[in-house]
């Protein structure tokens, strides 16, 4: 059982310098971090939308880099893999996928570059 205070020691003790550290953990030089979200890939395209059998992700707008590409259900699961950290040139890319193993509903394509870019578009399939 733990020892009950009367309240006016609970009222001193939360006015005392110790309690008020205590509260306080915080350096006074303190600043929150904010973190500043990476610019979006531009004009990213996955069509037909609706896929039947496969579609295609195209892009343009990127430097030459490394490129990942891959599908996720709507809950942010990867589902399938399109490109891995695959190298890439200048001006517009495309890169067809199959859509047969994925089951009828909505999908997310993500696509990122090594540099942190990101951008998101979505995909319906329908067999």
């Amino acid at each position: 059982m733990l020892p009950q205070a009367d309240l006016p020691t609970v009222q001193a003790f939360c006015t005392s310098s110790v309690y008020s550290s205590a509260m306080n953990l915080r350096p006074a030089a303190f600043t929150p971090a904010t973190a500043s979200p990476a610019a979006p890939v531009t004009d990213v395209r996955v069509y037909p939308n609706p896929a039947t059998d496969a579609a295609t992700i195209s892009f343009s707008g990127l430097a030459a880099g490394r490129v990942s590409a891959y599908v996720t259900d709507m809950v942010g699961h990867r589902v399938q893999t399109i490109m891995d950290r695959e190298p890439i040139g200048p001006g517009e890319q495309q890169k067809s996928f199959s859509t047969a193993g994925l089951a009828a509903g909505l999908y997310q394509c993500v696509l990122e570059t090594a540099d942190g870019q990101r951008s998101v578009v979505r995909l319906s399939v329908a067999h």
